[in-house]
């Protein structure tokens, strides 16, 4: 999972949570729904759409209707249910950035993995390249040291006058 769908559904399940303070009010359906609009708006924003495809992209509402979205918003209030009614208390919002914190240190330790494995060919090409380079230049510069070499013992042994 992509820490940014986890980290949205962090947030989507956060404000399922039940609030910590009495006075502060509890959201609504319909707020959930427009939450749940906004993400996927987010995502909708983010997708590339393919070369090959000449039709402009679409609006989100074309692909994704209202309907849609409210199932998915039920769908999570269902999934909170069912974890509450496994734990036999609710998710605080403790446990939902403690579980966020750790996946997003899961995902950093996967993409440092990714990238040490992508790179290594890169750096493996890079330094055989160097020493095909080094070799070269000393192969080809050996000859020239040897006469310059010859030059300063021959100027040197010539006698001066």
């Amino acid at each position: 999972m992509k820490p940014t769908t986890l980290c949205l559904i962090v947030m989507v399940l956060a404000a399922s949570a039940p609030r910590a303070s009495a006075g502060s009010p509890e959201l609504t359906f319909s707020d959930r729904v427009e939450a749940q609009r906004a993400i996927e708006a987010v995502y909708w924003r983010h997708r590339v759409w393919p070369k090959e495809n000449p039709e402009p992209k679409p609006a989100l509402s074309q692909v994704m209707p209202d309907a849609a979205i409210a199932r998915k918003v039920e769908d999570y209030l269902k999934e909170s249910a069912a974890l509450e009614s496994r734990w036999q208390r609710p998710i605080t919002a403790g446990q939902l950035q403690a579980e966020l914190g750790a996946a997003l240190e899961r995902q950093r330790h996967r993409d440092e993995a990714v990238l040490r494995v992508r790179h290594l060919p890169r750096i493996s090409a890079a330094a055989r390249s160097r020493i095909a380079a080094m070799r070269r230049a000393s192969a080809e510069s050996l000859p020239c040291m040897l006469r310059s070499a010859r030059l300063r013992l021959f100027r040197r042994a010539q006698p001066t006058m």
